[in-house]
């Protein structure tokens, strides 16, 4: 019989401690079959977003998650929706727009550069905004010193099981966020 047994300690300077183990044993039997097991934890960090500034929503109707194209109460918000619709036979996903909009920083940044190098693209998108429906004001920034988009249309609701599915969305205020987000970062020594 094999025995292994393994452990692991590790120390974040922005998260704390952990530590973790693995067990495993292999008995061979006769014939040449042999019995394996194993047992561990499993730790990952958080990143910095995740353990103190991140809070996703996601919209499900009957079980699907669904982007709402009544927010932004806008005619091109409302139209992307319906020619998403017209075109894959559904409305869009929450992750839709999202993706929707890296191809369009993407696509705008290789017309900029004129080149498909991604350091170029990368360093292009820093710090642009796009005109775009599903911007708070009609617009979605790539913030320059981290890469993060900001100024996307975000807010709550009660969800209904029927078109508009959130009749009454009250629009969160990124002037706010940002504001919290300084603070924060100059609490943690990030600023």
């Amino acid at each position: 019989m094999l025995v292994d047994v393994a452990g692991r300690f590790e120390n974040y300077s922005d998260f704390g401690s952990t530590t973790t183990g693995k067990l495993s044993s292999r008995y061979q039997l006769p014939g040449g079959f042999a019995i394996r097991g194993s047992a561990s934890t499993g730790f990952r960090a958080p990143s910095l977003m995740q353990e103190y500034f991140s809070s996703t929503a996601t919209n499900f109707v009957a079980g699907v998650p669904l982007d709402i194209k009544t927010f932004p109460a806008t005619a091109d918000n409302a139209a992307w929706g319906d020619d998403y619709k017209t075109r894959y036979g559904d409305y869009p996903t929450n992750w839709s727009w999202e993706n929707a909009v890296a191809m369009h920083f993407i696509v705008a940044a290789m017309k900029k550069t004129g080149s498909t190098d991604s350091t170029k693209l990368a360093e292009a998108i820093r710090g642009m905004k796009l005109k775009t429906p599903f911007g708070a004001d009609g617009t979605i920034t790539m913030r320059a010193d981290d890469q993060t988009t900001i100024g996307y249309a975000l807010g709550w609701g009660t969800t209904i099981p029927k078109e508009p599915y959130v009749p009454h969305v009250t629009p969160g205020d990124w002037k706010a966020i940002l504001e919290h987000e300084a603070e924060w970062k100059k609490t943690m020594g990030y600023a």
